[in-house]
């Protein structure tokens, strides 16, 4: 399965695995995203890998981060949404989930932007991975 990794997510996923449970939330379906991820090297970081399903009943993000919540006992407020597009914010917030928006793959700084909502939760912007680098992550203020 061709998919390509940003440059320096396998070290940015490693160093926040020492500190976090991750899970991963995609529109891809489930099964393939676990075949990427697990070719990629990536299985052993991730507590769980989670997409859309034949049965369409979590195909869109906020049905698939309340499943994903509910199914590991997650609570929203200790829980952050790292994403690129804005279904991956707006999911976060349906569920009053902070988010941080990602500045590398597919979504561009106005989508993510717009994808704020009245709800005055946490929306932060990303350039580079590299801001979970084993030297420590840097302070949010100062990366974007």
């Amino acid at each position: 399965m061709l998919s390509e990794l940003y440059d320096e997510i396998p070290e940015a996923l490693a160093t926040m695995h020492k500190n976090a449970r991750l899970f991963l939330a995609t529109s891809k379906r489930a099964t393939f995203a676990r075949t990427i991820i697990q070719n990629k090297g990536l299985g052993a970081l991730f507590n769980g890998i989670y997409g859309s399903t034949p049965a369409g009943n979590i195909d869109h993000k906020p049905e698939l981060i309340a499943h994903i919540m509910t199914e590991n006992g997650l609570v929203a407020d200790r829980c952050v949404m790292v994403g690129g597009r804005k279904f991956d914010i707006t999911g976060a917030h349906a569920n009053r989930m902070s988010a941080i928006g990602v500045l590398w793959g597919y979504g561009k700084r106005d989508e993510l932007e717009q994808s704020k909502d009245l709800s005055g939760l946490y929306l932060t912007l990303l350039r580079k991975p590299r801001l979970w680098s084993a030297k420590g992550p840097i302070p949010i203020k100062t990366a974007i």
